[in-house]
Parts: structure tokens; sequence; C-alpha cells
């Protein structure tokens, strides 16, 4: 057994076309990682998992009124009990609730905890007592940005040494150049708050004025599959009723999904939601692409002056903004060049950061 134990959330499916956000950042964190031979993944049992090798699957609990996620963890931590590991580093992504009942059967265990969601909207983390609990009884807290970080200091009187921003990583997944096409894509979870409906409003405005553009829909309402929502289905009808330049891709796989990214002149990325990160955001930098995405949650921190970032974002600013960058190829190129110039969100970077957090606790 690892002396590095890393805990994914139970729904996650650590597959090479079924990852999150979350399984995206462990595998890109482990492939650079100095650390390789001394970490275990624990998620749920799946078929052809990802790093197999340093993959430790645990099937769904059959006891009734346990939580997947309780029964994980428990698991976890008879194994390393098992095996009589007496300093494991224990990191658990996004489950604070799962803190005590890690303490309670680990009792030497020094826990890294990361946030990749708001910290407001979790169980175990809502409230001032539960926020306390975690900086008095974890070795360190990792959040994937400083608004996430902000949000869990919300009315909190605390000491913040404990506490850091890990941005996530992102590396191209294959090493083969795409020449840029007249390709305008949106990229992402078919769900209202991720605003693949307002890029195709503003579509309806200028398709048929810019007939050698392509317009492409990029994603799904779930990972891996195109399981249809009414949402989802409202966008496929609505790009079935545009012209020619207007494609639905449904689900790409990740390395698919970038090759996309990687031809086209201008991404869209429009969300009404508040960010975490923005993964997409900087997938769509390492990429290459002229962006035009929302002032919301992290996602000023990513792109900063390196696209077009849009306050109160609606339908007329997306429209204008894509006319823009169609018309005016210098300012256009200018962003794509900046989007990629000293690019610092690489795995490289994020794994450095881990690590160099992971030698710090050993040493305690």
């Amino acid at each position: 057994m690892s002396q590095i134990n890393v805990l994914l959330p139970f729904k996650e499916k650590f597959t090479k076309n079924m990852k999150s956000s979350v399984s995206i950042t462990v595998e890109a964190n482990f492939k650079e990682s100095i650390f390789k031979n001394k970490i275990t993944i624990f998620g749920q049992n799946i078929n052809n998992p990802m790093l197999k090798d340093n993959f430790f699957g645990v099937k769904k609990t059959t006891i009734p009124f346990v939580s997947k996620n309780v029964h994980l963890a428990k698991r976890m931590c008879d194994e390393i009990n098992r095996l009589n590991i007496e300093y494991p580093i224990i990191e658990i992504h996004n489950r604070p609730f799962l803190l005590k009942i890690i303490k309670k059967k680990v009792k030497k265990a020094k826990i890294i905890l990361f946030f990749h969601n708001d910290p407001l909207e979790m169980k175990g983390s809502k409230s001032i007592k539960d926020r306390l609990y975690l900086i008095s009884n974890c070795s360190s807290i990792c959040f994937v940005s400083n608004y996430i970080k902000n949000q869990f200091l919300i009315d909190l009187n605390a000491n913040t040494e404990k506490l850091h921003v890990l941005y996530n990583g992102v590396s191209l997944v294959s090493n083969i150049k795409h020449k840029k096409e007249k390709l305008i894509t949106f990229v992402g979870r078919l769900v209202q708050e991720k605003g693949a409906h307002l890029f195709l409003e503003a579509v309806i405005k200028l398709h048929k004025k810019y007939k050698d553009w392509d317009f492409m829909v990029v994603g799904s309402t779930y990972l891996g599959t195109n399981s249809k929502t009414i949402y989802s289905e409202k966008i496929r009808a609505l790009v079935l009723k545009l012209g020619s330049n207007v494609k639905f891709t449904g689900y790409l796989s990740y390395q698919k999904s970038q090759t996309v990214m990687q031809k086209s002149e201008i991404l869209i990325v429009p969300s009404i939601w508040n960010e975490p990160f923005g993964l997409v955001v900087a997938e769509g930098m390492l990429c290459g692409c002229a962006i035009i995405t929302s002032n919301k949650g992290a996602i000023s921190e990513i792109i900063k002056d390196k696209g077009i970032l849009l306050d109160n974002i609606d339908v007329k600013k997306i429209t204008s903004s894509l006319e823009l960058l169609i018309n005016n190829n210098s300012l256009r190129q200018s962003f794509q060049k900046k989007a990629k110039d000293k690019f610092k969100f690489t795995a490289n970077n994020s794994a450095r950061a881990l690590d160099n957090l992971r030698k710090k606790i050993m040493m305690e």
C-alpha cells in the first residue's frame, strides 16, 4: 500500500472516456508527480480504469442506508490499517464530510482536503463550525482557485496558513498539431448553467451572414453518454433547424474534444454560473483559441487579458464579440498568441506544487 492515498468521490468514473474535471486533475497530477510509486487512487470499481496499476476499485455497497462515499472511505481506511502504514497521507477530493470518518479510523493520517467546487454548497463545509473543524483537523486544504478559497473564508476568522490555491493543470493529449479552421466552438456539458443556448441564439443571428464559418456545439448532458434531457434535446433541435454550417456532435472523448479546440479559431464559454475554475477555458488557451467567456466565478483568474471577458453575459454581447473576432483577424490572432504564451496552467506546474506540499507534510 502506498504512502499517498487519493480518495475520489464515488460518482467519479476514472476512465479515459468518462473522466470529469476531478478525474482529469488527479490523472494529470499523477502522471507528472515524482511520487508515482507511492500513490494509490481509490474510487468506484469500474472496467478499464486509468492508471490501473495504481487504482483500487471499490464496489458499490449493498448495505442499506450506507452512503457510497462513506463505504468507499471506510474500505480505503481498512486497506491502510491492514498494511499498518503509520503516517499515511490521505487526499480527499470534494467530500469534506468524510474527514470525521477517516480521522476516527486512521488516527495518524495526514489529511489534504481538495475543494473543486463551492464549499458553501457541500455537506461538511457549509457552516462556520464545519470549516473551523476542517482547518483544525487537516494538514492542508487546497482550492482550485482564489474564488473557491474566498468562498471558504466567508464569515470566517481563522488562521489561513494551511490554505493553498492549487490551480488545475491541463496538457495536450496528443502531440499532433492541427491547422486552424474557420470554426467557432462551444465545448461543455449540455446543462443550462453552461450557456450553450446563449451561444446558439447568437448563431441564429450570424450563421447566414458568415457562411464561410462553421459553428459547432460539442458535448452532452452526462460524460461518456448521449443521454437525452429536455435541455439537450432543445439544443439538438435548434441546431438541426439552422444551416449546414451549424453542427452538433454530441458527446466526444476528451482527446477528440481537444482536437476540435485545436482546429477552432474561436472558443465560446458562456457560463452563467460561477465556475470554480474553468477547465474548458484553460484547455482552450492551451489549444490556441481566441476565447469569449463570461466573468463568472474563477474565470477571470484564468483568462485575465488573454481573451474577451464579458460582464453580465447575454446574447447581444456574445453576438457583437463574435462579429468583432470574425472580422478582425489581427485581434483574433493576438488573443490566440497571448493565450498560449507563458501558459501557466500546465499539468507539470500543478503536480510540482502538489508534490512540494506533500514533501512538506511528510516532514511534519
